[in-house]
């Protein structure tokens, strides 16, 4: 629903009820992406770790003075040799972070995440009342439009991460109402709860 959409007819209910429903799609998109950027900063970093790992590992070798055969993992061969897969090596990792921009894919939903947080400000500070569709229309067009701007989540993992963004909240509301107990034994009981 847009913010020319409301219904400026919209009942009390109607009214809580369309406010609720953007409030949780918020929740639920900031663990999305949240989820999302964690797992792209993550292999991003492990790609530069290999890239500096293979650097080094070729910078060692090529200054390494003594024999013209090396053995790397039981494997014997000339240092050229090895140096040629080295570079090689390097050269399919730099590729791979240009194809997937794991970096930037984190960033941009790390961006999404802040952009969410302040539009969940928004809705707490918001005086809407159960009769009020003219705030309904300021947050709903607002709501709109940080939507518009997010990164897409991918088909095959938006499951997968609702999932998870459910999980969170059983947990959550698990640890509420069990104060003291650890996220651990949370999370078992929830697991319990649901499989029983």
């Amino acid at each position: 629903m847009s913010g020319s959409e409301a219904d400026p007819c919209a009942t009390p209910t109607a009214v809580s009820s369309e406010i609720q429903r953007q409030q949780r799609v918020i929740n639920q998109m900031t663990t999305m992406h949240s989820l999302l950027s964690e797992r792209y900063r993550f292999r991003g970093k492990v790609l530069e770790v290999v890239l500096i790992l293979l650097s080094v590992g070729g910078a060692t070798m090529a200054f390494a003075s003594g024999t013209d055969v090396v053995s790397i993992l039981g494997v014997d061969a000339q240092r050229t040799t090895w140096l040629g897969w080295l570079a090689l090596a390097v050269v399919l990792v730099v590729l791979i972070e240009l194809v997937f921009n794991l970096s930037e894919k984190g960033e941009s939903h790390a961006d999404a995440v802040r952009r969410l947080a302040a539009l969940m400000s928004e809705y707490r500070v918001s005086t809407v009342s159960d009769a009020d569709t003219r705030e309904l229309e300021r947050l709903t067009s607002l709501y709109q439009f940080v939507m518009d701007g997010l990164p897409p989540i991918p088909e095959r993992q938006f499951n997968r991460l609702k999932a998870a963004h459910l999980q969170k909240v059983a947990i959550s509301r698990y640890l509420s109402a069990h104060p003291g107990t650890s996220e651990r034994r949370a999370r078992r009981a929830v697991r319990e709860k649901r499989e029983g």
